[in-house]
Parts: C-alpha cells; structure tokens; sequence
C-alpha cells in the first residue's frame, strides 16, 4: 500500500519532469528566434551586441557580391572604365567591413579572398585598359600601310 509520502514523491517527481521539459521547449524556441527577448546571462547581451554587427558585416560582402556582379557584366559589355570603377567600390567596402572588427574569423578569411580577387580584378581592368589605349584600332591605315 502506498503511502501518502510516497505519492508526494511521485508528484514532485513528475512536476519536476513536467518543469525540465518547458524549460527545454523554451530553450528550443529561443534558440530558434534571432532575438532572444529574454536573455539568461550576460553572455545573451553580448551575443545580441555582436549579431547586429556581424549583419552588418554579411551585408557588406553581399553588396560586395553584387557590385563585383555588375561589373562583371559591365566588363562583358566592354564598359572597362565603369567595371573597374564598381571593382574599386568593392574594394573599399571590403576593407571598410574588415577593418571595423565585427566578424567571426571565418568571415573575416573570406572577406580577405574576395579581396584578393577584387584586387586580382582591379589590376587585369586596369592593364585591359591600358592595352586598348595603346593598341591601335583594326582598320586603321597605319597598320594597313605596313602590310
């Protein structure tokens, strides 16, 4: 037979049960949502901190992406002097986000490659350029001449 101690037992057993499993939905949950409205430490502060900085940084290599996007078809369109100007641009907002310090290492290393190919890019432009000036159009008697 069953005493009432031993069923006092089994309730706080089972609440005790019953508690663990909402706090782990809700920790589930927050997981889940971007914005904890409820943080539990400190540490919840500083990570809400930095999350807004590192979107800011991920929106900056996005714009990156876009604006190497469209020089890349400018470039196709032989517009040489406009994609080198958005390649410039990109460098500049690559190392505006580097240099402000906000992201994780990881985003940090690709920003650094996009970069370098930025770079890459800017300096092929650049010599493209620099050949066209120099070179002289087909069908220009000049050349003729020496045929």
């Amino acid at each position: 037979m069953r005493s009432e101690l031993d069923e006092l037992e089994e309730e706080i057993k089972r609440r005790t049960k019953e508690e663990e499993l909402r706090r782990k939905k809700l920790r589930e949950k927050e997981a889940t949502m971007v914005f904890n409205p409820r943080p539990s430490k400190f540490m919840d502060l500083d990570e809400l901190q930095n999350q807004g900085k590192t979107d800011k940084f991920e929106r900056s290599l996005q714009e990156v992406d876009s604006l190497l996007e469209q020089s890349f078809s400018l470039e196709q369109k032989d517009d040489l002097a406009a994609a080198l100007n958005l390649c410039n641009e990109a460098v500049s907002k690559l190392r505006l986000a580097m240099h402000e310090g906000s992201a994780i290492t990881h985003s940090k290393a690709l920003a650094d490659k996009k970069l370098h190919v930025c770079m890459k890019k800017v300096r092929s432009l650049q010599e493209r350029m620099q050949q066209s000036i120099h070179s002289p159009p087909s069908g220009d008697p000049v050349t003729e001449c020496k045929r």
